[in-house]
C-alpha cells in the first residue's frame, strides 16, 4: 500500500507533500472524522468503482451524525473521486474520502468549526488469505449501538477494534473476535463474520 502524492482536497487536486494540516485540529484530537473505504477495479471497459453511490450516501450520513456542514453533495463527491482516479493514472486501487473538523483550535465544541473534505487514493492488491486464521474472543465488547451511531463510519470508533487487535496479537492470535453486550457473536476488528450452514 502506497498513497499517491496527489490528493483531492476541498475541490482541488494538490500535492500531498504541500499540505499543512495543524496538529491542533478537532478531527485528530477527538476522533471527529468520517470516512469511507471504496475499492475500484480494472475492467475491459475501464475502471469500475464498487457501489459508489451507496458509499457516498453513507459518507454523507456519517457527516450529518457529526453535524458536519459539507459544501458539496453526492455529485460533487463523485466528481472529486473521478478526478483523483484520473490524476493518479491508476486502473485499480483503494479510495478514501474523508471529512474532518480541521480548525486549528482545541475543545470538543465543534459547532461553527471548519470542515476539510479530502479524497486519498492508493494502489492496493490485497492478498488472499489461504491459511486458517486464529481468533481470540476479546475481553473488549463491541461498541453498544445505544452508545454511538454504528451506521456511521466515524474514525474514533475504530479504537475499539484496535484494542482488540493489540490484545489478540499479544496472545499470538491473528485477529480478535468481539461479542456484543449480550454475549452474542458480533464481528472482528475490521471485518464481518459469516457462517456457512449446510
Amino acid at each position: 500500500m502506497k498513497p499517491l502524492n496527489k490528493i483531492w482536497i476541498n475541490g482541488k487536486i494538490v500535492d500531498l507533500n504541500r499540505l499543512n494540516i495543524p496538529f491542533f485540529n478537532q478531527g485528530l484530537n477527538y476522533g471527529a472524522c468520517v470516512y469511507e473505504g471504496i475499492r475500484f477495479y480494472k475492467t475491459n471497459d475501464g475502471s469500475a468503482i464498487f457501489r459508489l453511490h451507496e458509499h457516498i450516501k453513507r459518507f454523507l450520513y456519517s457527516a450529518s451524525v457529526l453535524n458536519m456542514k459539507l459544501n458539496l453533495g453526492e455529485a460533487g463527491l463523485i466528481d472529486g473521486i473521478r478526478a483523483v482516479i484520473k490524476a493518479s493514472k491508476l486502473k485499480a486501487g483503494y479510495i478514501r474520502p474523508m471529512a474532518f473538523y480541521s480548525e486549528s483550535k482545541m475543545g470538543i465544541n465543534i459547532f461553527n468549526s471548519n470542515v476539510t473534505v479530502a479524497i486519498l487514493i492508493w494502489s492496493w492488491n490485497q492478498e488472499i488469505v489461504s491459511k486458517e486464521v486464529t481468533m481470540k474472543v476479546s475481553k473488549y465488547k463491541r461498541l453498544d449501538p445505544d452508545s454511538v451511531d454504528l451506521k456511521a463510519k466515524i474514525s474514533g470508533y475504530y479504537v475499539n477494534g484496535l484494542l482488540g487487535l493489540i490484545e489478540a496479537r499479544k496472545d499470538k492470535y491473528d485477529e480478535p473476535l468481539f461479542l456484543d453486550g449480550d454475549g452474542y457473536l458480533a464481528e472482528g476488528a475490521i471485518n464481518n463474520i459469516f457462517l456457512v450452514k449446510d
